[in-house]
């Protein structure tokens, strides 16, 4: 308004929040590193289309359930080029936790080969469950 001086306030501003919420706006990235263990399995079968997954600072099986519902990507290097890179990713989904210390089961579509076992992967920290919450 006209004729009245203009008042600073004075404090401290909060930022604007925008882009991933949770764990991922705290850290500042996208995805946990995983290591690809092997397959479901027991003694006599084993399920090519579920693989277990050890993600890098899960310990128990509390802090695996954060990972319900994430996406995993296995990439990995071809030798020929297509749309101008060599690189090539499988998606796959955290279905589940997988025994008490810490590994979650994965399904990927389509399958992983038997060359992806041992190989480092990325566990996505999206999408998110509400506000980076478990699902219950």
């Amino acid at each position: 308004m006209p004729g009245k001086p203009e008042v600073k306030k004075e404090g401290v501003k909060k930022p604007k929040v925008s882009g991933p919420v949770g764990k991922a706006r705290l850290t500042g990235k996208l995805y946990s590193k995983g290591v690809i263990v092997s397959y479901r399995r027991n003694r006599e079968t084993q399920k090519p289309n579920q693989v277990i997954v050890k993600i890098e600072g899960v310990r128990e099986k509390t802090g695996a359930h954060f990972y319900e519902g994430k996406k995993v990507a296995y990439v990995y290097k071809a030798s020929k080029l297509v749309n101008g890179t060599k690189n090539r990713v499988i998606w796959g989904k955290v279905i589940g936790t997988h025994g008490s210390a810490g590994g979650v089961r994965c399904k990927f579509r389509p399958n992983l080969p038997g060359q992806a076992l041992s190989r480092p992967c990325r566990v996505m920290l999206y999408p998110t469950n509400g506000a980076g919450e478990p699902r219950a």
